[in-house]
């Protein structure tokens, strides 16, 4: 659990490191090892990988998808346990978006294929929709890096698509 004096979400780094004493015939032995626990709420203005993504800072923060092919990624993602990998997205027509969908690929943009959301259609009023990619019965274990792509051929060449306001991965 965080501490009382920290907010709820954020990251735990958790660092070991072991050394013996050795012996007259043989030298120390020494490991090292760090793990970092993200929460599983992540933003995608964190993201390690971007292309073609705006972030817009008025009151609040949007993060924008600009054009056919834009893509936004994070590194070393533990999916050990996932079952659902959700973006929450907003496609309002006021901002001028052509709306599209998303591929999820896993190590590079031609990775694994996790798969390919519904087309996210442009609508009046700021309603979030969320689109999910299913791990189960695919036996992904492990830390990866994953990649959302963001599709619409339609498109004009710098027409934004949607908002991507988080990505969740949930057991």
């Amino acid at each position: 659990k965080p501490p009382a004096d920290q907010p709820a979400y954020g990251s735990f780094v958790l660092s070991a490191a072991y050394r013996d004493q050795g012996s007259s015939a043989m030298t120390p032995l020494t490991g090292q090892a760090l793990k970092i626990l993200r929460y599983p709420v992540l933003y995608p203005r964190n993201a390690e990988f971007q292309k073609g993504c705006r972030l817009v800072t008025t009151p609040s923060r949007e993060f924008l998808i600009e054009g056919d092919g834009s893509y936004f990624g994070f590194t070393e993602i533990d999916l050990s346990g996932i079952n659902m990998i959700r973006l929450s997205l907003f496609a309002e027509k006021w901002k001028g978006v052509a709306g599209g969908y998303v591929e999820c690929y896993l190590d590079s943009l031609q990775g694994q294929f996790i798969g390919k959301s519904q087309m996210v259609e442009v609508v009046e009023d700021r309603t979030r929709v969320k689109e999910g990619f299913s791990l189960s019965g695919k036996h992904i274990k492990g830390s990866h890096d994953i990649y959302f792509v963001f599709k619409n051929p339609k498109a004009a060449a710098h027409q934004l698509l949607m908002e991507v306001y988080a990505v969740e991965f949930n057991k």
